[in-house]
């Protein structure tokens, strides 16, 4: 029996996708690029043919309306990734979100409310996370640089 594929839904055509998102789904071995999603027809247009999306919109509800379209990968302006996510959770679809995840704290509690209440998945491409000068920065702050009080 064949193994099910994710569908994937890219919101945002620009060049954090260009350079990665478009790239990583189409290597997936477990994922299908179900659909991309831009307001600019061209750029929508341009990559969804190149990356032989299944489908193309330039609506975002209408690509969250896809029923082939699981999850969504966020890479659009980071004003707008919040509001995005959130409308990806309550469609019903997991997320992989751009850094940084929001602008404002309380709209990231919001998100992490949201996130928890519709038990699916949020996760953020951060793809420094492993990155050796992050890994000594961290164990420097846990380490040896001791706790701050105010």
């Amino acid at each position: 029996m064949p193994e099910k594929k994710l569908g994937m839904g890219i919101l945002g055509c620009g060049p954090i996708s260009q350079f990665a998102h478009f790239e990583s789904v189409q290597k997936s071995r477990n994922a299908v690029l179900a659909a991309v999603c831009d307001a600019d027809e061209g750029l929508a247009n341009h990559f969804g043919r190149f990356y032989d999306a299944k489908n193309i919109y330039l609506d975002y509800d209408q690509m969250l309306a896809d029923p082939h379209v699981e999850a969504i990968i966020i890479g659009i302006a980071d004003a707008f990734h919040v509001p995005a996510a959130l409308k990806a959770l309550a469609a019903g679809k997991h997320v992989l979100c751009e850094k940084p995840v929001g602008v404002a704290v309380e709209e990231v509690e919001e998100l992490d409310a949201a996130v928890r209440k519709s038990g699916k998945i949020l996760q953020i491409g951060h793809m420094l996370r492993f990155d050796p000068g992050i890994e000594s920065a961290k164990d420097f702050i846990s380490t040896r640089m001791g706790r701050c009080w105010r």
